[in-house]
């Protein structure tokens, strides 16, 4: 069998869903006696229609839904002001656009029955098998094997009303026809047929009137039950000839017809928008950064001022704009304190440049203030998601290396993802380490350090820059410490 695809038609006046559904889980293999095949179907691709009113400013229209086992509206996201349960939703007058709510609901987890293998053929009237259900369940999808015909798919599903079909050549029309797809061309067929424990359910199928059949007696497991599938048919071609007088004949082959099913269900609410085409008098504002343009009314500008159209909307309603167009202006002030330069601007994207190096960009240095390590002029870079600007140059010229670039201290490893190791060619006396994050909060401090190996413990520490900060007496080191 061909893998089962499904396809979603989308348009201005369509929408479609596909509710939990991958690639995968319609890479059906074809089942066996051995290894019935199961798959995850969450729920078939639906199709609303009827989503944008025909007249402008207010008016009224039907929402129509197909693809899904049962549908209900509601008018509230949690399901609990329930308007109609059908496929179909005529609104009231609506004089702006409006949210519906739409509960789908179909079967999950199917899984395929198995049958087994072609034994002969047999061409022109139609023959089957019918079964009693042993549990209540959901039928999903039917195919028939291309082993005997690639021939187009005749199948047909009935529900007989007082028990099995008689014993051929007696023949009964008292079943309820649930499904009939003479001459289909698609591979598999996606239906949700309900069926209840005990029903009788004949199947009927083949392939350009072609019959794969399997000898009988024959059984297939459904739901953990063994069911035995019991010859039927009838005297007539299916591709031309919905079900009637049917009939079964025990000893005799079975056409081989498969099924998926499902012994649960599974609903969604989704929202479905209808568009109410509004005639417009409007004023609007755009902002752009210096140096860019933007379309307006099909042309493109770069300028500041205001600008007006008179036209038509995509659907057909007096359209009347004015437009302001400005600069987006970013703050790029800040502030400095002490080490730490701050930006002024929170919940945006930073980076800090080395002013005095080319304006290089300081890797890892993306947060919102920025502690300096050496002495030299920075700025930062903020871009508030729209625009980009570069503040100016703040000079630090306050920190005291000293004895850091003298040979006293060494730090290994660095970067590190563990622990650091600072050694001193000097014996540090009565000594204060503190380690910082780069906004100059203090992470852990050790106080009264003695000797000349400190061990620091960065393992539980997110990755990231950090600033180590000795100080002894009037002695200052600053030593960045990065933790991969």
């Amino acid at each position: 069998m061909k893998p089962l695809l499904l396809l979603i038609a989308v348009s201005a006046m369509t929408t479609s869903f596909a509710q939990g559904i991958n690639a995968d889980d319609f890479n059906l293999t074809k089942p066996s006696p051995e290894n019935p095949v199961q798959y995850n179907l969450t729920h078939k691709n639906y199709t609303v229609t009827g989503n944008v009113v025909n007249a402008c400013d207010s008016g009224s229209t039907t929402l129509s839904v197909t693809g899904a086992c049962s549908y209900e509206w509601f008018s509230d996201s949690l399901g609990n002001n329930l308007i109609v349960s059908n496929a179909d939703l005529i609104t009231q007058t609506l004089y702006n656009d409006t949210t519906f709510y739409l509960s789908a609901g179909d079967a999950v987890n199917s899984t395929a029955v198995a049958i087994g293998s072609q034994t002969s053929t047999f061409s022109g009237s139609v023959r089957g098998y019918y079964f009693q259900s042993p549990s209540n369940f959901t039928i999903t999808a039917l195919w028939v094997p291309t082993d005997a015909s690639t021939g187009t798919s005749n199948i047909a599903v009935v529900r007989f009303n007082s028990g099995p079909p008689p014993a051929f050549s007696s023949t009964t029309n008292d079943f309820t026809l649930l499904g009939y797809w003479p001459q289909a061309t698609d591979d598999s067929i996606y239906v949700c047929i309900p069926v209840q424990a005990g029903d009788y359910i004949g199947v009927l199928g083949n392939r350009g009137d072609v019959n794969s059949y399997l000898s009988t007696p024959t059984s297939t497991i459904i739901d953990g039950n063994s069911v035995n599938l019991m010859r039927c048919g009838m005297q007539f071609p299916l591709s031309s000839t919905a079900p009637q007088d049917l009939w079964t004949e025990s000893g005799n082959p079975i056409s081989r017809v498969f099924f998926s099913y499902s012994t649960s269900t599974a609903s969604s609410i989704s929202p479905i928008s209808v568009t109410v085409p509004q005639s417009y008098n409007s004023i609007s504002n755009i902002q752009i950064c210096e140096g860019d343009s933007v379309d307006i009314y099909g042309s493109y500008q770069d300028s500041e001022g205001v600008y007006i159209d008179s036209s038509l909307t995509i659907y057909g309603c007096d359209s009347v704009t004015t437009t302001n167009l400005s600069f987006s202006v970013v703050d790029v002030t800040g502030s400095v304190n002490g080490l730490t330069l701050t930006a002024n601007l929170s919940g945006v994207s930073y980076q800090w440049i080395d002013c005095g190096n080319g304006n290089t960009v300081i890797q890892g240095e993306t947060n919102q203030s920025f502690t300096a390590s050496a002495n030299g002029s920075y700025a930062v870079i903020i871009n508030d998601g729209t625009c980009s600007d570069t503040s100016e140059c703040w000079v630090i010229s306050n920190v005291e290396l000293g004895e850091l670039y003298s040979g006293r201290i060494e730090i290994y490893p660095n970067p590190t993802i563990d622990k650091v190791t600072i050694l001193s060619s000097e014996s540090f006396i009565n000594a204060h380490l503190y380690l910082l994050d780069l906004n100059g909060r203090v992470i852990t401090s050790n106080e009264g350090i003695n000797g000349n190996e400190i061990e620091l413990d960065m393992s539980q520490l997110s990755v990231g820059s950090y600033l180590l900060k000795i100080k002894e007496n009037e002695t200052i080191f600053l030593i960045k410490v990065l933790k991969n």
